[in-house]
């Protein structure tokens, strides 16, 4: 006697369809309904999609292009000295990278009304990419840092 499992064509054809198809209803399913399902994201910065570029804007300096840039745009003086040490702090721990990041503080009058008081970081093509929260952790800040240079080429 025979098992029914093991030479019945129907059922082989319909795992093998159910095999093949399911990947293909999972993507309809994530494609159609995006907005209403989240996933966890592991960056500490808000990714600005479309990016902005800095070419718009005062505070473009074209001697920065070709390295990726962290930002500062302060709202107030006194606030510079801290902010100051966070952005050296995050730029001596990049350690061998660190040639490829230069780190500013600008006033916040140069920066675009949603950037202002925030930090931000600009590629290497003078487009900006991620903004940060004030408060965002410096940690935060490097471990998107690191990770944007580990799989970029240029800069």
């Amino acid at each position: 006697m025979q098992s029914d499992t093991k030479n019945n064509p129907r059922l082989t054809t319909g795992l093998l369809v159910l095999l093949f198809t399911t990947p293909l209803l999972a993507a309809h399913l994530l494609y159609h309904y995006r907005d209403r399902i989240s996933f966890k994201t592991i960056e500490a910065g808000i990714l600005l999609t479309p990016p902005l570029a800095a070419q718009s804007f005062d505070f473009f300096d074209p001697t920065f292009l070709g390295k990726w840039q962290l930002v500062s745009f302060k709202m107030q003086a006194r606030d510079s000295e801290k902010v100051l040490s966070v952005l050296s702090g995050i730029h001596t721990a990049l350690g061998k990278e660190k040639n490829r990041v230069e780190y500013r503080i600008l006033p916040a009058a140069q920066a675009p009304l949603t950037l202002q008081g925030q930090f931000a970081l600009i590629d290497p093509q003078g487009w900006i990419i991620l903004c940060y929260p004030e408060d965002t952790t410096p940690q935060g800040i490097l471990r998107d840092t690191r990770r944007l240079l580990r799989v970029s080429h240029g800069g």
